[in-house]
């Protein structure tokens, strides 16, 4: 085959169809690299300037981002499906999301996809196929030629150095055998460690650990990893960015700080002096502010390592915890109380007022309602008429102070019982010419008892004497507190103490018995009260209330008040219930069917609370104070045992303040059918609480 222009090499066929395919192949991976090269220059120049943010982002807008020009780029109508399906050249077109375009690929371009897909090179001119060209050697050695075989002689002792090890052995010195001796030993213990090891190894008490694949998950990770949704996370991780509390910034520079400050922020030499003498814990600041002509005259800071040092520590040491804030309204934390006014009747006026002759300490209110006896410092036991308070008797019973007074709870006699000195006084009220003929029958009757039994019983506690028809005396070995009658009006307790102890003594009038039967309880009683209706006594010491059982003789339960001192208790009517009075201004509520710790704990008072009482019939108590005040309160018990009582404070009485400083408001009485409550004071007054609309 000849050339068109003379001179042309003459070529075979073959070789003139190899040359073209060459050519053809030449100039498509040319168009390849120029498509790729165009595609890269494209890529860098996008319409879309929002760079790595993800495009759904723009989900709920009407653009999809922002030009170079910082226009909104408007985001296109796309086609249906049935519309893409119609068109027949709907397979050659790729959406580009992020610039809302629809690209169509050219043949070459669909060329290099499928020779991608493949796993083809993408250019024709490329071929995979070359044999490898032997540079070093086309032989096939069996040992590598760089690492030859080791020589006998590495492995065997050397002569020649042991030979010298023997001659420097010949001269050494004696004591240079004690030294090898020593190295020998720690040699010999490292050995027996070793081979502990071993063994311990073998017995499988040392366990090889796991293989560091199983927790390749937890330490080879990804720290700039994005998890966009915390379904991907583990529940580790949530718990982990959930709890995370960043450290608190250290707070900025200011003008003091800084390497030119103002002068009004450089110190004196006085406060210069005074910084330096100071302590560093007492200092204002850590540094003295220090001015320089340009900042490269500044020198390295002196303590820069040490603040850094106390800055790590105190964030080691200071554990930052994060606390939730409850967003409660105060006004739902408070109970939901009725008015006072849809309470009523209570007690809020003075109705009348006694003056007696001496302090009153004690008063006590008769079951019918119509005589208040008192207990004075004199010796007296005077008796006033309801509801005019007019002293219509009076008794001496002792020469020293009645501290207690307790009428018997049977309405129809007037006998009453009083502590003073070492004596437990029951007298007939009748005597001094109070009652009826009847009540006077009656309480003859309740005195004269059915037969003189054995003089005291258990302990010899009591002595017995009697004036007939008018008193009976109980002798006790110490100085009577406090006395309490039982329901049924023949029996009575007492409690006397001194500074050796106390005691708790139960007497029986009709048979003239006293017994001791609690032994332990009595070391420190303070306060004694029977159950209205079960055969129950209470007693208090300091710190706690004993109830017993008499009929069984056991101890039933104990009640921690949680206060230092009690000073008096009052059990209500239905006998489920109990109010404690403490000497550290506390007024403790129980619900005995409920637990041994109160049930409310009522600080309402401002010093000492000397006495509570329940109301016998109304859904009342009070207590009074040494700050001069009587507070009266609504204690609604109800039949139903899944409602808890119900208790609103009503009414704080202050107009029996006396004029000493001392012993206030002593005691309070209130009357058996009528929301009436009588109060004393150490100002030797009595007054009458009623009820006014």
């Amino acid at each position: 085959m000849e050339g068109d222009e003379p001179g042309s090499p003459v070529v075979s066929d073959d070789e003139a169809d190899s040359d073209l395919e060459k050519v053809e192949f030449e100039e498509v991976g040319d168009e390849i690299d120029g498509l790729i090269e165009e595609d890269d220059s494209s890529s860098d120049e996008e319409k879309n300037t929002i760079g790595d943010i993800p495009i759904r982002w723009y989900d709920g807008y009407d653009h999809i981002g922002y030009n170079r020009e910082g226009k909104q780029i408007i985001r296109g109508k796309r086609k249906s499906p049935l519309e893409e399906i119609l068109d027949p050249n709907a397979w050659r077109r790729v959406y580009d999301e992020r610039n809302d375009e629809e690209l169509v690929l050219t043949d070459k371009e669909l060329d290099v996809v499928s020779r991608i897909r493949a796993g083809q090179y993408t250019g024709r001119t490329t071929e995979g196929d070359e044999e490898i060209v032997p540079w070093t050697s086309s032989k096939i050695e069996i040992h590598p030629l760089p690492e030859p075989t080791e020589p006998k002689r590495r492995f065997t002792p050397s002569k020649h150095e042991a030979a010298k090890v023997e001659k420097c052995i010949e001269s050494w010195p004696a004591y240079t055998w004690t030294v090898a001796f020593s190295l020998l030993l720690i040699f010999l213990r490292n050995v027996i460690q070793v081979v502990k090891i071993v063994r311990a190894i073998r017995a499988g008490l040392i366990v090889k650990p796991a293989k560091a694949e199983k927790y390749g998950n937890l330490y080879s990770f990804d720290v700039w990893e994005e998890k966009e949704d915390d379904e991907e996370k583990s529940k580790t991780e949530q718990a982990r960015d959930l709890m995370r509390i960043h450290a608190p910034k250290e707070p900025l520079p200011g003008h003091a700080e800084s390497y030119n400050p103002p002068a009004e922020y450089l110190p004196t030499e006085q406060e210069r002096k005074e910084w330096e003498e100071a302590e560093p814990e007492d200092r204002k600041t850590n540094f003295l502010p220090t001015k320089y002509d340009s900042l490269r005259k500044v020198p390295a800071y002196p303590t820069f390592i040490r603040e850094r040092f106390e800055r790590c520590l105190d964030l080691y040491t200071a554990v930052r915890v994060r606390k939730e804030k409850l967003r409660i309204n105060p006004e739902d934390l408070i109970p939901k109380l009725p008015s006072p006014e849809e309470l009523k009747p209570f007690p809020n006026y003075v109705s009348c007022s006694a003056t007696c002759k001496s302090p009153v300490l004690s008063i006590s209110m008769h079951p019918a309602g119509q005589f208040l006896a008192a207990a004075c410092d004199d010796g007296f036991v005077r008796f006033f008429e309801v509801p005019v308070l007019k002293c219509v008797a009076e008794w001496q019973l002792h020469e020293e102070a009645i501290v207690n007074v307790d009428w018997c709870p049977k309405p129809n006699v007037l006998v009453f019982a009083a502590c003073a000195g070492p004596s437990v006084i029951i007298g007939n009220a009748c005597s001094e010419g109070l009652g009826t003929e009847a009540n006077a029958i009656d309480s003859r009757a309740l005195l004269a008892g059915d037969e003189i039994g054995d003089n005291v019983s258990q302990g010899n506690e009591g002595e017995w004497t009697e004036e007939e028809d008018k008193s009976v005396e109980i002798k006790l070995k110490r100085r009577a507190r406090n006395v309490a009658w039982h329901h049924g009006g023949d029996y009575l307790a007492s409690v006397a103490r001194d500074t050796t102890g106390s005691s708790v003594a139960i007497h029986r009038l009709s048979k003239r018995q006293s017994q001791v039967p609690f032994k332990k309880s009595g070391a420190s009683a303070q306060v004694v009260s029977f159950h209205p209706s079960r055969p129950f006594i209470f007693i208090a010491s300091k710190q706690h209330i004993r109830v017993y059982n008499l009929q069984k003789q056991v101890l039933v339960k104990k009640l921690l008040p949680g206060a230092r001192w009690i000073s008096s208790l009052s059990v209500h009517p239905s006998g489920d219930h109990l109010l404690v009075a403490t000497y550290d201004m506390k007024l403790c509520w129980f619900d005995l069917d409920l637990s041994n710790l109160p049930y409310k704990i009522l600080r309402n008072h401002d010093e000492a609370i000397r006495e509570a009482r329940f109301h016998p019939k109304l859904p009342l108590f009070a207590d009074c104070s040494d700050d001069g005040t009587v507070l009266v309160s609504h204690g609604m018990v109800y039949n139903d045992l899944l409602q808890n009582a119900l208790i609103v404070p009503l009414k704080r009485i202050d107009k029996n303040l006396a004029e000493t400083p001392k012993l206030r408001a002593t005691t309070l009485a209130w009357h058996p059918s009528l929301p009436w409550l009588f109060t004393s004071s150490g100002d030797k007054k009595i007054y009458l609480f009623t009820n006014v609309n």
